[in-house]
């Protein structure tokens, strides 16, 4: 099991326990604390998602590989992307971060069917747009919860 999905999981039974904690005898009855954080981020999964997580079934059912050896652009590297995942609804992915971050996160379109997405060579990456685009990549691969995002 991928440590984030574990902790993920373990969030979501902390978020459990906190939210469900019945209301102390004589206090305020809103007096229950919890992570707002980790109520937004649960409010974020995909029904499914959530499902395997209450259900203990998160493991990854396939990984795929993204070498980005020969990129030379980002029209490239989408299209590298494109190549290397096949998702569905790729003719009308938008082949920019927004689009991408829509597609890992959000099932949005170009979304990849593999829970685990492994970008290879991404040194290369660091010549496109002054190191930005990969930085946004990188901050994309920190943040998502849908898709585990490796960059190598």
């Amino acid at each position: 099991m991928l440590r984030k999905k574990q902790t993920l999981a373990g969030n979501l039974v902390r978020f459990v326990q906190e939210y469900g904690r019945k209301a102390q005898k004589g206090t305020e009855p809103n007096d229950r604390r919890y992570d707002r954080k980790i109520e937004d981020r649960m409010k974020r999964l995909a029904p499914q998602q959530l499902s395997d997580l209450l259900d203990g079934d998160f493991e990854f059912d396939s990984d795929v590989t993204v070498d980005c050896v020969g990129v030379q652009s980002e029209a490239d590297f989408w299209e590298t992307y494109l190549s290397a995942v096949k998702p569905q609804g790729a003719e009308l992915f938008g082949r920019n971060l927004d689009a991408f971050w829509d597609a890992v996160e959000g099932d949005g379109p170009g979304s990849p069917k593999q829970s685990r997405l492994v970008f290879e060579n991404t040194v290369v990456l660091t010549r496109l747009s002054d190191g930005n685009f990969l930085a946004a990549l990188e901050e994309i691969a920190k943040d998502c919860t849908r898709v585990e995002i490796v960059l190598a």
